[in-house]
């Protein structure tokens, strides 16, 4: 028997790392999944084969352990789980595949730059003839940004994710005061008052757009708790418009609501796996196995049938002994 393909993901005390594991679990030849983390303490390790303890993506020595980690694990292949991570290993993928003999899974660096600033996708999408909100910087003079927007809006960070900073500002004396002490790095945003939906592509190596499939969810606190598969024609329009036009690698996320017209409109981009991932996998759309299988075996990307169906998040508990 060969040896088993060696794996690693990073954040595995994170739902996005942990949606990828169990994907990667469904193999049917198993993998060996290492797990790397900044806490010492967490599930995450154990659901993987080994587990390696991390410094924060935030220190100056993160992209030397990561090249260390992977090298003596003999890592083929590296998905990252992290938010954070996502911008400094697109910038030094080439330097940390080459020093460490792995496979790294990233957009592009000036795509993924544009994808986790706000305002920037905005401009991108705009560019690209594809539907967005207007979306202004946050210290754009109040009546412009009323004139330009309408009320009411979002305000929000430039560059975050799960929700947080963001706040639908109902009035203009609202407005007023939010730009009074928001700080730099915040934009305004149209307001769209439809239906939210998460939708998943997937590129192969090639850069070339092979499936996606879409959920309308609901969110708590930035996280979804509950997501249904949903075939909508215009939805699949916009998403197979956006995977023709963009050519990008592996996994991406977009989030869309229905804007006045009841036309989708993008407003966010992640460029990576999402915390709905084990979602996916559990419909039938397992990004994360499909993309070790095409990276690591050479096995082409096919659209799969997912299964109609509606998930829910819930609370699981882990038990281990003491030692």
């Amino acid at each position: 028997m060969s040896p088993a393909n060696v794996i690693a993901v990073s954040g595995v005390s994170g739902n996005i790392a942990q949606g990828i594991v169990k994907g990667l679990r469904a193999a049917c030849d198993p993998f060996r999944i290492i797990g790397l983390d900044g806490s010492l303490d967490n599930v995450g390790f154990y659901m993987v084969d080994h587990g390696v303890s991390m410094p924060r993506v935030s220190e100056a020595n993160y992209l030397d352990r990561l090249i260390q980690v992977l090298r003596e694990q003999r890592a083929e292949l590296y998905l990252i789980g992290i938010d954070s991570e996502v911008p400094v290993v697109s910038v030094a993928r080439e330097r940390i595949e080459s020093e460490s003999g792995c496979r790294v899974m990233v957009c592009d660096a000036p795509f993924v730059c544009r994808a986790t600033d706000k305002l920037e996708t905005s401009r991108m999408l705009g560019e690209l003839g594809l539907r967005a909100p207007r979306t202004l910087p946050g210290d754009t003079p109040a009546e412009a940004a009323l004139d330009q927007l309408g009320l009411p809006l979002i305000a929000k960070p430039r560059r975050g994710n799960g929700s947080r900073g963001v706040q639908k500002i109902e009035s203009r004396a609202g407005l007023i005061e939010w730009q009074a002490r928001a700080g730099a790095g915040q934009c305004v945003q149209e307001y769209l008052p439809g239906t939210e939906f998460t939708c998943a592509l997937l590129y192969d190596s090639k850069k070339v757009f092979r499936d996606y499939v879409c959920f309308q969810r609901r969110l708590e606190f930035g996280t979804t708790m509950e997501a249904r598969v949903v075939r909508i024609e215009t939805l699949e329009q916009a998403i197979r418009r956006f995977g023709q036009l963009v050519a990008v690698e592996g996994p991406i996320n977009l989030q869309l609501r229905l804007d006045r017209e009841g036309c989708p409109s993008i407003f966010e981009i992640n460029p990576r796996f999402s915390g709905t991932t084990a979602f996916r996998v559990v419909c039938g759309f397992n990004d994360p196995l499909r993309v070790a299988l095409h990276y690591l075996q050479g096995q082409p990307i096919s659209q799969v049938e997912v299964r109609q169906v509606q998930i829910f998040r819930y609370l699981e508990q882990w038990v281990v002994p003491i030692p």
